[in-house]
Formats: C-alpha cells, sequence, structure tokens
C-alpha cells in the first residue's frame, strides 16, 4: 500500500522538538554545559552583589528565551530551505517493511527497526530510525479515508507500540 503527502513546517518543527525530547542522549550534552554555565554565573553575580546578581539572572532568563526561539527559527528555517523536506513524500507499506521515498532517497526499515511512531488529533509522527528520518503527516489537510486506511495497515505492521520505545 502506498502513501503521498507534504510535510509543512510547523508540523515538521513540532516533530523535530519530539525527536529531541525522544533523543535526549544527544541534546544533553548541550544542557549540562548551559546549565553549568548558568549556575556557575548566577554563584558568581550573587557573590559580587546581589542587586547585579539579579541583573544577571534577568539578562540569562532573557539568553534562555533568545536561543529556545533561535532553534524554533532554525528547524523551520531548514524546512524552508531543503527541497527533499518541501517535496512529495510517498509511504509504502510491505509485508518486510516500510520504504520512505522522496526526491532524493528511498528508505527502507524492517517493521522491527521502526524507532517510534506518535499519533494524535492533528499529525501522525513515525521515526525511521534513531538518527535518521522524520516523518509528519497532517491529518486535517490529508485525505482522511485514505489516512486512515493506510493508518491501519500501518498498525497492523508495526512491531512497536504507539510511544513505546
Amino acid at each position: 500500500m502506498k502513501y503521498s503527502f507534504f510535510m509543512n513546517a510547523d508540523d515538521y518543527t513540532k516533530a523535530f522538538r519530539y525527536k529531541l525530547k525522544k533523543c535526549r542522549h544527544e541534546s544533553n550534552a548541550l544542557k549540562t554545559s548551559v546549565v553549568l554555565c548558568l549556575i556557575a554565573l548566577v554563584c558568581f553575580a550573587f557573590a559580587q552583589q546581589v542587586l547585579t546578581g539579579i541583573i544577571y539572572f534577568v539578562i540569562l532568563g532573557l539568553f534562555y528565551i533568545f536561543i529556545s526561539s533561535f532553534v524554533t527559527k532554525n528547524i523551520k528555517r531548514q524546512f524552508l530551505m531543503s527541497p527533499v523536506l518541501r517535496g512529495r513524500h510517498t509511504l509504502c507499506i510491505y509485508d518486510e517493511g516500510l520504504e520512505i521515498i522522496n526526491g532524493y532517497e528511498k528508505i527502507f526499515t524492517p517493521w522491527e527497526s521502526l524507532y517510534d511512531y506518535k499519533e494524535d488529533d492533528k499529525r501522525v509522527i513515525i521515526m525511521p530510525s534513531f538518527r535518521k528520518g522524520l516523518i509528519v503527516i497532517n491529518k486535517q489537510t490529508e485525505n482522511s479515508g485514505e489516512l486512515d486506511s493506510f493508518l491501519t495497515s500501518l498498525k497492523e505492521h508495526m512491531a512497536i507500540k504507539e510511544g513505546a520505545k
């Protein structure tokens, strides 16, 4: 069974954030270093003066907000600049696994190697492997009858449960 679709930037950004949370160990080094730097700066600032420490704390909070918004904008920019991500994607279900076809490559993932699957009211997120690939299908913009039959077939073949790994 085949299903073709297009992804959009907002859904891809939300799915990418989900992937980052799912693959925590990749972002733990960055989080740890940022937290340690913040703790060191806050301790130094409070050791100097309480008032100066509060000012540093506010500045660091604003810096954190800036960095988190920059990450979201960067993910959207990568999506919008990539002709592969913006192009048509086709998912093919076989007895052996799931094949993902886009304008650049074909990725075949055996069912037992499928890393993650998440479905909610608005989107379906499929992560074919830990490192490579992220498929986002918007349920509200796609043909619901064809999508429902495809998702039913997909769930019958999958070896993992939703969000299990």
